[in-house]
């Protein structure tokens, strides 16, 4: 029998990564829950899927799936993680992990009591350039790493909706994009013990108003349900963040800012440096170039998850699992508090 997996939230996605990255694997949709009837019979009728739910407490009662995909606002991934982990089911939970480090952490602990498997959708973990780059870490190319710098920065791409409100989203780019590459930096310098954060954000732009037009939207702005912008987290999000071992980390997100779009990563050791995308390596002044990209990232957490679910958590070896989402919500949390600051230690 194939392994059976729930779907909570049928946003975008859902839509374009999990359902049928699952179904390309060989994977069971079991069922899906979504509060929007008309999007829950579309895409159940897209993609196959015989049953639907409008409330998930009462999806997790009656269904006979292994395995929980919680893809909804961020407000909700507590709730419905906490209840599919205390009646058995792995669960792979979008990002960020939760509204906060305190909901993170009974997640994490719930997972680890249980002997289930919890990864966090942090999918950039699974670039092919980002993989190469940890490689070569790893193995020593670089000698002793000790400086990164993560920029992932929109000129017009706030993706309005849910996301824009802090009340169901818990942030901005900083928890959107930067909980991504904070992630990402993390892992690059061997996800080395925090030590302290500066940071600093600005919100002068959406306030004005958002374009419908542009940006990642979610679900409901697409299908012309929520088209009015409410708008209260930030635009702009940078900082410093410091880790045992002298190591450091320049992170800086944006959805709304007057520049050119760029998506950069940066590593720094002692022998070499590399950036991606694309992928190149710096040594005595010379560069050299891969060429690597992001390649299947999406389809490659999804296999992991498969993977450590059919044969052990040791099958996990790349993805974000249970504690790694609590340790980047800590970052994020502390991170955070200078939104409305002129900065400063906290």
């Amino acid at each position: 029998m194939p392994l059976r997996v729930l779907i909570v939230g049928a946003g975008m996605i859902a839509q374009g990564a999990h359902i049928p990255n699952l179904l390309r694997l060989g994977v069971e949709v079991e069922g899906l829950v979504e509060v929007n009837p008309q999007r829950a019979k579309e895409v159940a009728q897209r993609f196959g899927i015989q049953r639907v739910w409008h409330d998930y407490r009462v999806a997790l009662k009656e269904s006979l799936a292994d395995a929980v995909v919680v893809a909804t606002p961020t407000k909700f991934h507590y709730g419905v993680t906490i209840e599919a982990l205390r009646v058995g089911k792995h669960v792979l939970c979008e990002k960020p992990p939760a509204m906060s480090s305190a909901e993170a952490y009974e997640m994490a602990n719930e997972a680890e009591r249980r002997n289930l498997t919890l990864m966090w959708g942090f999918h950039l973990r699974f670039r092919d350039d980002a993989l190469s780059a940890k490689w070569a870490i790893d193995n020593g190319e670089l000698g002793d790493v000790y400086f990164v710098r993560a920029r992932w920065v929109r000129s017009r791409g706030a993706p309005a909706g849910w996301f824009c409100r802090k009340d169901l989203s818990g942030g901005g780019p900083l928890f959107d994009i930067g909980s991504h590459i904070i992630d990402l930096g993390w892992r690059l310098v061997g996800k080395a013990k925090m030590e302290g954060v500066y940071g600093y954000g600005f919100s002068k732009i959406g306030a004005k108003g958002v374009d419908l037009t542009r940006g990642h939207q979610p679900a409901d702005v697409r299908d012309g349900i929520d088209l009015k912008v409410i708008y209260d987290v930030e635009d702009y999000a940078g900082g410093l963040i410091t880790f045992e071992g002298g190591k450091v980390m320049l992170y800086e997100v944006s959805w709304l800012l007057n520049d050119r779009d760029d998506f950069k990563v940066a590593v720094c050791g002692t022998n070499m440096g590399l950036s991606f995308p694309p992928l190149e390596f710096y040594m005595n002044g010379g560069a050299v170039y891969d060429g690597k990209d992001e390649g299947e990232a999406h389809f490659r957490l999804a296999e992991e998850f498969v993977r450590g679910i059919l044969h052990g958590q040791s099958e996990i070896k790349v993805g974000a699992v249970g504690w790694d989402g609590y340790e980047v919500m800590v970052i994020l949390e502390r991170a955070s508090q200078f939104l409305n600051q002129k900065g400063g230690h906290p």
